[in-house]
């Protein structure tokens, strides 16, 4: 938890306060550069205790559910991931309880080969959930 931000609540995204079918829209920007003891750089300073690659997986997954659980049935979840450790195929697929309307491309970085990308996804009212 970085102060600067200032948040309204201080909770787990895989376990909120918020009843059911609360929300119409969830921003979610989870991690997404694996914990390493290469992992040095400014971003490895700046969120200080990181998660490895699959504790990041587990985290969208169980997020996903619980995001599932507080959006309303037509609601909409928008995904920011940089791909830099993980490939975004493999994050969506992690959320099998939405579905990708469409994505963008806003950033790309050449020195580590990655690319950032919002998705728009829509709560999937067949709950094909695992």
């Amino acid at each position: 938890i970085r102060p600067e931000v200032n948040p309204d609540y201080v909770m787990d995204c895989t376990k909120t306060s918020f009843p059911d079918k609360f929300f119409n829209l969830i921003v979610f920007d989870p991690p997404h550069i694996g914990t390493t003891p290469k992992n040095k750089g400014i971003m490895g300073k700046r969120y200080h205790g990181g998660l490895r690659a699959s504790e990041i997986r587990e985290l969208v997954r169980n997020a996903s559910k619980e995001f599932f659980r507080i959006l309303k049935d037509d609601g909409f979840l928008i995904f920011k991931w940089n791909n830099h450790d993980q490939k975004l195929s493999k994050m969506l697929s992690l959320m099998p309880e939405f579905k990708p309307l469409f994505g963008h491309k806003v950033a790309i970085r050449t020195k580590h080969a990655s690319s950032t990308y919002y998705v728009v996804l829509i709560k999937n009212r067949k709950k094909n959930r695992r």
